[in-house]
């Protein structure tokens, strides 16, 4: 393994590699989740000023502070508009440089060239990586573990020049996601790690900028915080971690959602076990803390590094919907089990074993991100339970014309949870295929769920209409123009409906209203 001693191999490799692995994903179009929201119909990614700097420096995601991540999207629509291939180019390059990263820093860490680069081609082709590789609203993700790397390979040269370039890069890492503010923690690990004292005093600028990150992001979570008993918060926590270690030993069966919708009690099996297998991992850690200290270094960096997404379970319409975790908050933490393997391994052929399953695995999930249905069919394959696979797979054959298979998908979103979108997706099936009384019943399921919805108002005194049921559509449209006073839209709908029934003065009267909101060739 000399040759490994040619500084340029490992990173011709790894550049062959990664491309081999991912270079067919890089024409993968936007995915339906979250995709259109941060990028695609987000007008200050396109919008090059002062003023969209400044836009992202006072805007959540809407739940994450990550400006730096904002402005690496206009980066890429600089280079090629909304083209997606700029997006995953620059996903998958950042991927395989922070691969190269935990060669070096696992180098520094076990001084040992073969089995940092053995962990390093281990981060570069595990399948949960891919989520944060595929899906270009993951950037946070692999963004901000860049500037994480660097910044503690910075901290370790030990020279004061590099310390500030380290805060810098810190700093920059946690605007990119606050997931990271843990690293000081890691810091005073890593110096008690190598016999030095702690020093509190060097690393307490990197606490403040945590503290202060910290405190931003916990601003948009505050909502989804308060929707769950303590005992709530961490029995998922506990699965979380269980999951997540399942996974990063037995990476199958991973899917863009994990969602739980049974009881959250202590007695449940799932969650028990959880309990008592962290509790016996934090126990054997303590107890081993001398005679294993460099398997208590990488579970104390999976576990820090995990901490921050264990509480960002909920998701979804009013914050309803459970998920224990997703593939891409396991992309930092997993350097810390990759060094203990690496650490412990004795022989490197068979990290290269190891590699070459991974590389296989990860073939077979990169082949499902090509097309949204494909995602969300993987999805729902392994896990039937979760409502938004189905309410977007229906969107999607919707969008194709195929109204019967969508409403399927909508009928079964519903039976999982009832949400507001999903009964006014079913409605718009309906109503496409002509049922108009049976898209009345499920646009006011949706009014139900969420009284202010202005469009769905308004599509109900559309049905109304198509049954020629005029007063009540008229009622309708009156309903919509409070919810949405500023839309000329539903003035133009009272203007028609009007002269329909003879009431000729009123027509008038709603199309002038139309034209002072904005409405033109009116007349």
């Amino acid at each position: 393994m000399n040759i490994l001693h040619k500084r340029w191999l490992t990173p011709l490799a790894f550049f062959v590699i990664g491309f081999a692995l991912y270079a067919s994903s890089l024409h993968n179009p936007f995915i339906a989740l979250d995709d259109p929201m941060l990028i695609v119909d987000n007008p200050a990614i396109a919008n090059i000023s002062i003023r969209s700097v400044k836009h992202f420096f006072s805007t959540f995601d809407p739940e994450l502070y990550i400006p730096v991540t904002f402005l690496s999207y206009q980066l890429d629509y600089i280079i090629n508009g909304l083209d997606p291939f700029s997006f995953h180019l620059q996903n998958l390059l950042l991927h395989i440089v922070n691969a190269l990263l935990v060669v070096l820093l696992l180098k520094k860490l076990t001084k040992n060239q073969i089995g940092a680069t053995i962990g390093g081609l281990l981060f570069l082709v595990h399948p949960l990586q891919s989520e944060a590789v595929l899906w270009a609203s993951a950037r946070k993700d692999v963004l901000s573990a860049c500037f994480f790397l660097l910044s503690m390979l910075s901290y370790m040269k030990h020279t004061k020049k590099w310390y500030y370039i380290s805060l810098m890069l810190f700093i920059l890492g946690a605007l990119s996601k606050p997931v990271v503010i843990v690293l000081p923690l890691l810091l005073l690990l890593l110096d008690t790690r190598d016999g030095r004292a702690m020093r509190v005093q060097t690393i307490l600028p990197f606490f403040c900028v945590s503290i202060v990150i910290g405190a931003i992001g916990l601003l948009g979570k505050m909502q989804i915080l308060a929707h769950q008993t303590l005992l709530d918060k961490v029995l998922l926590s506990m699965r979380n971690i269980t999951l997540t270690l399942q996974h990063v030993v037995w990476p199958t069966k991973l899917s863009l959602f994990y969602p739980y919708t049974e009881a959250i009690t202590m007695m449940t099996p799932v969650f028990l076990v959880s309990l008592i297998v962290v509790a016996a991992l934090l126990m054997a850690m303590l107890i081993r803390r001398n005679a294993n200290q460099d398997i208590v270094f990488g579970m104390c960096w999976f576990l820090l590094l995990l901490a921050p997404t264990l509480l960002n379970f909920q998701k979804g319409e009013n914050f309803g919907d459970i998920y224990i975790t997703s593939d891409r908050y396991s992309y930092l933490p997993l350097i810390g089990i990759i060094f203990i393997v690496t650490t412990y391994m004795k022989h490197w052929k068979a990290g290269l074993a190891l590699a070459l399953v991974y590389c296989f695995l990860t073939v077979q999930q990169a082949g499902i991100w090509r097309t949204d249905k494909k995602l969300y069919k993987h999805a729902l394959r392994y896990y039937p339970n979760a409502q938004v696979a189905h309410n977007t797979l229906g969107a999607l054959y919707y969008d194709e014309g195929l109204i019967k298979q969508a409403a399927d998908h909508y009928v079964q979103s519903i039976e999982i949870r009832p949400t507001g979108k999903a009964y006014a997706n079913l409605g718009q099936a309906y109503f496409s295929a002509g049922v108009y009384i049976e898209a009345i019943a499920s646009y006011k399921k949706a009014m139900e769920l969420n009284p202010l919805n202005a469009p769905v108002q308004l599509q109900i005194g559309g049905a109304y209409a198509k049954l020629g049921q005029y007063q009540k559509a008229i009622d309708a449209m009156e309903l919509t123009s409070i919810l949405d006073p500023h839309s000329p839209v539903p003035y133009i709908n009272l203007g028609i409906l009007y002269e329909k029934i003879g009431k000729h003065a009123e027509s008038i009267e709603a199309f002038q209203k139309a034209e002072n909101r904005g409405a033109t060739g009116l007349r």
